[in-house]
């Protein structure tokens, strides 16, 4: 099974112009990405990895597991991070293995525009 900082580490690898970036991630030491707070409930959630540039901001959620939970609290958490990354031009990443990402797909369709998913190998 491959490992959320495995899955960190591949994405900055693939990312353009990383000079130009701000990078956070969860499993970097002092990179920390900050706590995305909802205005509304005053609920927090912190992203495993943010990648920042003048212009836009990428926000990514990671799930190694094949199940992952689907419960209120992930729904709750990509609701906030993809307004986020709307508020900020960005786009909300959702990663995770095969089983995850086909039970998940279907339930976000058409919820949120900015939201893509990346199908860890």
């Amino acid at each position: 099974m491959i490992s959320t900082p495995k899955v960190i580490a591949t994405i900055i690898q693939s990312l353009p112009n990383k000079s130009d970036l701000d990078i956070y991630a969860r499993d970097i030491p002092n990179m920390l990405p900050p706590k995305i707070t909802s205005r509304e409930t005053d609920e927090s959630y912190t992203p495993d990895m943010l990648v920042k540039s003048k212009k836009i901001v990428y926000v990514f959620s990671i799930d190694t597991g094949e199940a992952g939970s689907l419960g209120d609290s992930f729904f709750q958490k990509i609701r906030l991070f993809s307004m986020y990354a709307s508020e900020h031009n960005g786009k909300l990443y959702i990663a995770g293995g095969r089983k995850f990402i086909a039970r998940v797909k279907p339930k976000l369709r058409g919820k949120y525009e900015n939201v893509d998913f990346l199908t860890i190998q």
